[in-house]
């Protein structure tokens, strides 16, 4: 099925290509781009069921009627490879060629993407490598465009962000550790750890770190990651703070073991010590109360079912 679906892109890049000037075609492909962005970030902000009532608002094209029928294929919860079957089935009996043909390609593939759950790097690199390259030279221009515009709102962003929350002095909670340990880091020490860190656990623990935190964490990150956390933190919305403490202690023992190993210096971590292992034992302490919990359950529903 990949192999059939790469033919289809390469003939029909051909096609558009012999045709390269068709300026309403051009910005046909562009509008359909926007469109399955838009309903990505729907997706991404509402969840599967929201981009329904978006597919029920679409035209009465063929292009759109395409994008319709996979909407729900997808929102009824058809498997993936179920749905791309019934979707190259829809894309051939259209009988489409050209630009109309690879807006269908677009749907089809961006679909695809969003019932996978694909993050929004992967989304975007994805579509845009679909597009024939004045297409796509048009679609960057026109993104570097946006992005010169919206520079001030992330910066704005980021400084609310970093304004948020304040340092608490000998402050032993392992969220308030946390925020002592990586305000003293130097901006190697910051780069290092932070590589070694997956986004999601790093976006959780930023909603509950205090403002000067989330600034040294900016301070050491691109532009692009920054978007990405800033995008993560407000998709997430409201995390229960048992969620901040977990993955801030992934965090500092990521950085203790670093510090073991002589990746960072030794910087006497010794209060941060000494709270991770209150924070772990108290952990442990409480998934064996789960496990016995668990456990008496199990005797005492099997004594109620035998009654």
């Amino acid at each position: 099925m990949k192999s059939l679906f790469f033919m289809e892109l390469k003939n029909r890049t051909t096609e558009i290509m012999a045709d390269k000037n068709n300026e309403t075609g051009i910005g046909k492909v562009l509008d359909a781009v926007k469109l399955i962005t838009q309903i990505f970030n729907i997706v991404r902000n509402e969840g599967l069921l929201a981009m329904e009532e978006r597919g029920e608002k679409l035209g009465i094209n063929v292009t759109d009627v395409f994008l319709s029928d996979c909407i729900m294929l997808v929102v009824d919860g058809t498997e993936p490879e179920l749905y791309r079957e019934i979707g190259f089935a829809k894309y051939y009996t259209a009988g489409l060629f050209g630009y109309d043909a690879l807006i269908c390609l677009i749907y089809l593939k961006g679909l695809e993407l969003i019932q996978a759950g694909e993050n929004p790097r992967v989304f975007e690199e994805y579509i845009k490598a679909m597009l024939p390259a004045n297409i796509r030279e048009i679609l960057e221009k026109t993104q570097n465009n946006n992005v010169v515009q919206t520079q001030v709102s992330e910066k704005d962003k980021i400084k609310m962000l970093c304004m948020d929350g304040t340092m608490v002095e000998n402050d032993y909670s392992i969220l308030g550790q946390t925020a002592t340990t990586l305000i003293k880091l130097t901006d190697r020490e910051m780069q290092r750890l932070l590589r070694e860190v997956d986004n999601t656990s790093l976006a959780i623990a930023m909603k509950g770190l205090p403002g000067q935190a989330r600034k040294k964490i900016f301070s050491n990150v691109s532009e692009r990651l920054c978007t990405l956390i800033i995008e993560d933190m407000e998709y997430m919305g409201p995390v229960r703070m048992c969620d901040v403490d977990d993955c801030c202690a992934k965090m500092m023992t990521v950085l203790l073991k670093m510090e073991s190993s002589g990746e960072i210096a030794d910087r006497n971590f010794e209060a941060l010590k000494v709270v991770l292992d209150i924070y772990n034992s108290g952990k442990q302490a409480n998934e064996l109360q789960r496990e016995r919990y668990r456990e008496l359950k199990k005797i005492l529903d099997s004594i109620y079912n035998d009654n």
